[in-house]
């Protein structure tokens, strides 16, 4: 049994004239359930996990496959990865095959088996499905340790035209199981007991399976041996329980309603209270008759063998039975004279008129996704519908999906507002009908249900049906709407971290706007139908609202080939573009910049150039629209512009002269498209956009690359918070590209940085409330007249309001992150050349130390500092560099041409480029296929040897470097 969770919805006052601050610190949560913070990952319910970054595939999966992958890091832990591209051909009978199928996918597990977690084997690969749904063949395991299914884990592979274009691995690192120790006798006491103590009376509904939950705390993985216990209320409600197996413990219990809240007018009008009285046939309905019992066919006709009939029916049908909440059944009676005469169902009570509607409502969706979505079979299930609820707990205002439908009554709801019987009204019988369709349309272990993603799937299941982007028209009895899905809500900075219907106006509204484009395209039929079949394959495999674009490049694919676009690439591009939801470009443009650095020969003018183009030719050509060079000389205070022209194959170039040396240039790339007004910013980090470059010569004092591998004189430390492992996360190490951080080294192999996830229980985030610091060899720069500081930096913290990453020079800070509103995240999306003047704080002192800091708070975490070569530099004078204060190096030294032998000190084993082997300007040569080896171009001396294995700027700036400038700060435990 795999268990998916059901989240709860908020009701959403926003349209109230209530303040939101009001708002959000007056709502009760409405769900009766306890869910613990360290399973809140798996719960769902707007827990704060590791950012989810967007990259190029790992360079030994391209190097196999072809380099058309791109990846998705996410999870609890950052752990979890998707990789998807241009396809792996393992042959049409993959599609028909079952066998075939399961072969190809563990045949990937076993080739790319450094993809599974820590410790766990093939032979843990528990099969889920294998099975073909909307022309994609799924083959899906999830992770068993000792024999028992670990929850919250996926392990999948997709096949569509005979062509390997996805996969995921979803799993955790191996551990310690505890022993068995508590009867499932025990178990379900235990949980019945937790609701009766609620005054709820429960009994278990199903079979209860013994699994084990990732307990994450404190960036720490423990499991509790579980039993799941699924419950159903006697009167009301259902519930999951989760049972601690090794000592009789209820470890969490999760609610499984699906709330909403919607209204409708105390007659049968079209809609709601505002549209016409209508007469419709009611399908499937049961009729009780003095010659048998019958139902009645789709078209609500019913035959019958005699003249003379005596009828007799209630609200129950094949495929729905209205319940009264409050009292009897409606039920009507009637002597039809001849089989042919209409019976007309009517009532003007409002409790027997919620019975009729709600019936009626539920026909019509379901009518309406058979129609597209036949194979569901969740369509042909009777399903209970619960109409007049109310209790001193939901009074009004409210509905939920929990397996069967309840609706409340009208009323007040306790917030100072009111609403109509939500029974009666269309929009909301078709929301909460659409959370079931999506939630049994789920294929396991490769879909999901996201709370956030599940309102925006049941938003546009209403306004498929309605044609309305306005949701839910005389929900309150003042006649107002309840939301509206046409709003260009963006991701990430219109999360809301109480409220999942706000955030899934996110996945409505791109949904919304995919089919106003595609009508637009095909015609109202043609682009109508194309958009159901999109969203009928859509919520079958869709994970969250981040994971959209790629689930739809998938469902809309015609080739197997996820990198030359699909039939209707450019409407869903230019759809979800909209929302901010394609990742790896804006409106699919494909922006590539080589940046300069450091630049000593001023002799000729600085080249910029950009490459500007469509992401996908066949949506439009060559990028149309103005591009500019923005640059500053007074570290920002002015700032000229220079427009750039276009030349062949959508390069953009200019030229900028006249330079004084020892001058620092601030430069970005801003380019307009002139169709759609968009700004697309390189660099995209939003807290200092821009890049920085020194003009003139330099001589190196000291630099280190770190490619030693050992720590040498360079310490860390803890300065605050408290003590555990990995609360002083600084770390020498290779970087995994997990919770934002780079896939390699600028450099060589190592770099430090906070926690870069060398090993299990690291994810590739800092910890909350810890300040932890770097700190550098003491240097003696008493005979320095001028220092500059320059290393290479790759940092993602969040708003200094909150998080301050700063660097000192002894005790003083000397560079400090953006402070802004609280979402001016500093978010590098590449490495980045920094330089800074340090004169004032290092020159002419004799014991220097540099160290770079990190305090956080309790919310928010980002992947912290990742800093490589690491140099101080001088101004030309007659003294000659010297490397961490042990060796002279000459001129003509051997060790500057990259010969120098181990010295006994790791700081000082470094590697040196000669002159002759650099760039001049460090600007737009690629010097190889794989990377830039950027030196520092006319350095007495030589300079540090940067990397050639980083990967091409073009291909790599791709896909990093507009992930989306923000992220929506969730905060808990704490108000700010």
């Amino acid at each position: 049994m795999i268990h998916r969770s059901f989240f709860f919805l908020f009701f959403w006052l926003a349209l109230v004239a209530i303040p939101v601050s009001s708002q959000a610190q007056e709502k009760k949560d409405l769900r009766i359930e306890s869910i613990p913070q360290p399973m809140q990952w798996f719960a769902g319910h707007g827990v704060v996990t590791a950012p989810r970054v967007v990259q190029p595939a790992p360079k030994a999966f391209r190097k196999r496959y072809g380099e058309g992958w791109t990846q998705r890091r996410f999870g609890p832990t950052g752990h979890f990865r998707k990789v998807w591209g241009q396809g792996i051909n393992v042959g049409a009978s993959a599609m028909s095959d079952d066998a075939q199928a399961l072969k190809i996918a563990m045949e990937f597990w076993k080739t790319n088996e450094s993809w599974l977690p820590s410790g766990m084997r093939i032979e843990d690969l528990q099969p889920l499905v294998n099975q073909t749904a909307a022309g994609i063949r799924f083959v899906s395991h999830r992770q068993t340790m000792q024999g028992y299914p670990v929850l919250g884990t996926s392990f999948f592979v997709a096949i569509k035209h005979g062509r390997l274009v996805m996969a995921q691995a979803s799993g955790f690192p191996s551990g310690d199981v505890p022993e068995l120790n508590v009867s499932e006798t025990q178990a379900h006491a235990v949980a019945l007991q937790w609701l009766a103590d609620k005054g709820l009376a429960a009994k278990v509904s199903g079979e209860s399976e013994r699994a084990l939950l990732p307990w994450i705390e404190n960036d720490s993985i423990d499991y509790r041996l579980v039993y799941v216990v699924p419950l159903k209320g006697e009167s009301w409600g259902k519930w999951t329980a989760y049972v601690d197996a090794s000592k009789i413990e209820l470890v969490g219990i999760h609610d499984e309603r699906l709330f909403d809240d919607y209204r409708i007018e105390s007659k049968y009008r079209d809609r709601n209270p505002a549209g016409s009285w209508i007469t419709s046939p009611v399908p499937n309905l049961y009729v009780r008759s003095s010659d048998g019992n019958h139902y009645t066919d789709e078209e609500g006709i019913i035959s019958f063998s005699s003249s003379t009939t005596d009828l007799s029916m209630e609200m129950t049908g094949r495929y729905s039975d209205v319940v009264n909440s409050v009292g009897d059944e409606y039920e009507w009676n009637f002597n039809a004279a001849t089989p042919a005469e209409t019976v007309v169902l009517e009532a003007s009570d409002e409790y027997d008129l919620a019975q009729i509607t709600a019936f009626q409502f539920v026909s019509d969706v379901r009518q309406h996704a058979l129609s597209f979505a036949p194979d569901v079979t969740w369509l042909t299930y009777p399903i209970t519908v619960t109409v007049n609820f109310s209790n001193s707990e939901y009074p009004a205002c409210n509905a939920w999906f929990d397996g069967d439908l309840t609706f409340l009554r009208a009323g007040n709801s306790g917030y100072g507002y009111s609403c109509n019987n939500t029974g009666m009204l269309a929009d909301v019988v078709y929301h909460e009908f659409g959370h079931g369709f999506h939630y049994f349309s789920i294929v396991e272990g490769v879909g999901n249900y996201d709370e956030a993603m599940g309102e925006g799937v049941a938003d546009f299941m209403s306004a498929s049906i309605t044609e309305d982007y306005h949701l839910c028209p005389h929900f309150f009895t003042g006649g107002d709407s309840l939301r509206n899905i046409e709003e260009d809500k963006s991701w990430p900075d219109d999360q809301s971290n109480y409220d999942p219907h706000q955030t899934g106006l996110i996945a409505g509204g791109a949904l919304w706007d995919l089919r106003t484009l595609l009508i637009s395209d095909l015609g109202k039929e043609e682009g109508q139908n194309e958009m159901l079949r999109i969203y009928a394959a859509l919520v079958k495999i869709v994970q969250d609202i981040p994971s959209m674009y790629e689930s739809t490049l998938l469902v809309d694919d015609d080739d197997g080939d996820l990198t030359n676009g699909t039939p209707n690439i450019c409407s869903i591009v230019s759809a979800y573009a909209r929302h901010g939801l394609v990742e790896e470009n804006t409106g699919g443009l494909n922006f590539q910049h080589n940046p300069l650095d450091y630049v000593a020969d001023l002799s000729e003018p600085l080249q910029f150039s950009a490459v500007i183009q469509s992401s996908y030719p066949q949506c439009k050509g060559n990028f149309e629209g103005n591009v500019h060079l923005v640059y500053s000389l007074d570290e920002g205070e002015n700032w000229l512009d220079k427009e750039m022209e276009e030349g062949e194959g959508a390069r953009f170039s200019t030229e900028l002269d006249g330079f004084e040396s020892e001058t620092k240039l601030l430069y970005r790339i801003e380019a307009q498209d002139t169709e759609s007004d968009e700004v697309i910013t390189l660099p995209s980090n939003p807290a200092e956009p821009y890049y920085q470059v020194y003009l003139g010569e330099l001589e190196v004092i000291h630099c280190n690359d770190f490619e030693s591998g050992e720590e040498g004189e360079w310490t860390h430390a803890l300065l605050a918070g408290e003590s555990g492992e990995g609360a002083d996360d600084w770390q020498l190490s290779s970087p995994r590209g997990q919770g934002g951080d780079p896939e390699v080294a600028y450099s060589g192999t190592f770099c430090w940085g906070n926690d870069l996830a060398p090993e299990q229980n690291w994810n590739g985030t800092y910890q909350a409330s810890k300040t932890n610091t770097l700190i550098s060899p003491t240097w003696d720069l008493s005979s320095e007249g001028h220092v500059r500081l320059q290393f290479r930096r790759w940092l993602t913290v969040e708003d200094g309001r909150y998080d301050q990453a700063r660097i000192y020079v002894n005790d003083q800070i000397v560079w400090t992150n953006a402070i802004g509103g609280g979402e001016l995240h500093h978010q590098d999306a590449e490495w980045v050349f920094f330089d800074l003047d340090i004169t004032p704080y290092a020159a002419g002192v004799s014991e220097v130390q540099i160290r770079w800091e990190l305090q956080s708070d309790a919310g928010l975490q980002f992947g912290g500092w990742t800093i490589d070569d690491v140099c101080l530099m001088r101004t030309p004078k007659s003294s000659q560099p010297v490397v961490d204060g042990d060796e002279d190096i000459s001129e003509d030294s051997e060790d500057i041409a990259g010969e120098n032998e181990d010295s006994g000190d790791p700081a000082a084993d470094i590697d040196w480029v000669a002159p002759a082997d650099m760039p001049s300007t460090g600007g737009d040569e690629d010097t190889s296929e794989t990377g830039w080896q950027v030196g520092l171009a006319g350095v007495k001396g030589g300079g540090c040897r940067l990397a050639d294995s980083i990967p091409a700027g073009g291909a790599f700036l791709t896909l990093l470097v507009l992930l989306g400038l923000s992220r929506r700060k969730f905060r808990y435990n704490e108000t700010k």
